[in-house]
């Protein structure tokens, strides 16, 4: 890819990007970092400055805004974590924007990526049950009881005051060792559903915002490739085989079946979420559903049915749903043109 500096504005009319706007794209990321439930979008505009201005000034930028956050958390009382956060998002950044600069189709870029950062976390991990003295047990024990502690002492009156939270809190900070059990044990879905999770909105919203960037770099996939993800048929064998150890995999492998059987099944089931969202996107299309409020339908959706949407995936190996749908040239999702 070229490293100038030109960006074309909806008209197609040229002007120049100068380095404010990637400073913005760099404050825009810390922000989304220091918010914890935005977080999750933080990689967004670190990929659009990728696909904008090149590696060398994004990098640089990138530097300099962890230089500026390791400064200040030195100085003030700025978490030490959100330069971490920053270092996550902007590597997240880099391996999304290479989707677009190698071609790679963004169904086949998105899981080859997931599946890289998912060796590395899980590489990392396993490095560090190496080198340290204590287990992983042992260190998820005092990083919980450390975290009890501090709760307590901020939180003195909630917990003398009774009800029915404070008595579930009471009861479950008294077993600092089954809480780190549990997290052990279903650590590795949780790591393999988190950086999924982590991955797709972020390459959804870069697609979406592509008439920003495509005049730069030619990419021949749209919106609609990525979202009309589908799970190989094959996928169907594993999921049988992690529903069977999650619901008897205690006779047949001992204790550890049904946590092996339930990692499994909620790893593959992330994937059969994502076509599921494809689907109900591909509705909101059908019922001429666009902008703010399909944007609400979907973020409301996938909270509190996320369950529904995994499960159409699934039966859309044999229903097909989108069959359904009346097809429609002349009426496109806006996405569909980026």
């Amino acid at each position: 890819m070229n490293d100038d500096t030109t960006k074309f504005d909806k008209s197609g009319n040229e002007k120049q990007l100068t380095w404010a706007h990637l400073i913005f794209l760099g404050v825009s990321s810390v922000l989304l970092c220091s918010f914890a439930p935005l977080s999750i979008f933080a990689p967004f505009p670190l990929t659009m400055a990728f696909l904008l201005y090149g590696n060398l000034k994004t990098w640089g930028m990138g530097l300099g805004c962890f230089l500026l956050l390791s400064v200040l958390s030195f100085q003030y009382e700025v978490p030490q974590l959100l330069s971490g956060l920053f270092v996550v998002a902007f590597f997240y950044a880099l391996l999304l924007s290479r989707i677009i600069w190698k071609q790679i189709h963004p169904q086949v870029g998105f899981v080859k990526t997931g599946l890289i950062l998912v060796s590395i976390t899980f590489g990392i991990v396993f490095l560090i049950a190496i080198i340290s003295e204590k287990s992983l047990l042992g260190q998820l024990e005092e990083i919980i009881t450390s975290a009890i502690m501090q709760f307590k002492t901020q939180n003195p009156s909630f917990l003398k005051g009774g009800g029915n939270d404070a008595r579930v809190l009471q009861d479950l900070f008294a077993n600092p060792k089954d809480i780190a059990k549990e997290i052990l044990y279903w650590g590795p879905a949780t790591i393999f559903i988190s950086v999924f999770i982590g991955l797709w909105p972020n390459l959804f919203m870069v697609l979406r915002n592509g008439r920003v960037w495509r005049k730069k770099i030619h990419y021949q996939y749209l919106t609609k490739d990525f979202i009309h993800f589908r799970v190989p048929e094959i996928f169907v064998w594993p999921l049988i085989v992690s529903l069977v150890l999650l619901l008897g995999g205690e006779y047949i492998i001992g204790e550890f079946g049904p946590i092996i059987g339930g990692n499994l099944l909620y790893s593959l089931g992330i994937f059969y979420f994502f076509q599921g969202v494809g689907i109900y996107l591909d509705l909101l299309t059908h019922l001429r559903i666009f902008r703010f409020f399909r944007t609400m339908l979907l973020v409301f959706t996938t909270i509190m049915a996320w369950k529904v949407l995994a499960l159409i995936g699934v039966f859309d190996m044999w229903i097909n749903f989108r069959k359904f749908f009346k097809k429609n040239n002349n009426n496109k999702s806006e996405g569909d043109n980026t």
